[in-house]
């Protein structure tokens, strides 16, 4: 399989700026959680050393389950107006029946997964929890992925 070639920072900049972007779309005030994205390893090929994608994973919480789910279902609705394949909406199949938004955004080659954590639990924090994800890359010819 060949896979398209840019430099881990190229992408890992795109990744960031798709983030905030989909955090624009959920259009919340709450808390925002800090980690930044982490490159990872991907794909198959003669030298998996050369092949990496970006993922960001954050999670926005303080407003009430309630305004969660209602900024989830704008997202929902505001994804395919920006190009977004809504891939799948609704319960996951895990005990706990989590609401689940998956999108796929083919132009600009990334995907998202949104996830509903209510409050199940006297001291569980409801929380929106989004994962963005890059397609798989190859870096430059005598490059190899330098962070995992």
């Amino acid at each position: 399989m060949q896979y398209e070639t840019r430099e881990v920072a190229s992408v890992d900049t795109d990744t960031q700026a798709m983030s905030s972007h989909i955090l624009d779309m959920i259009n919340l005030s709450g808390k925002v959680s800090e980690p930044g994205p982490g490159v990872y390893r991907c794909g198959e090929g003669e030298n998996p050393d050369s092949l990496f994608r970006i993922r960001h994973t954050w999670n926005i919480s303080g407003p009430p389950g309630k305004e969660l789910k209602n900024s989830l279902e704008r997202l929902r609705d505001k994804l395919p107006e920006e190009g977004w394949e809504l891939v799948a909406y609704g319960p996951d199949s895990s005990l706990a029946r989590t609401l689940t938004l998956i999108a796929d955004q083919h132009k600009q080659q990334f995907g998202v997964k949104v996830e509903l954590w209510d409050q199940r639990e006297k001291d569980d924090v409801p929380a929106l929890v989004v994962t963005v994800a890059s397609d798989c890359y190859q870096v430059p010819p005598g490059q190899e992925v330098d962070r995992y």
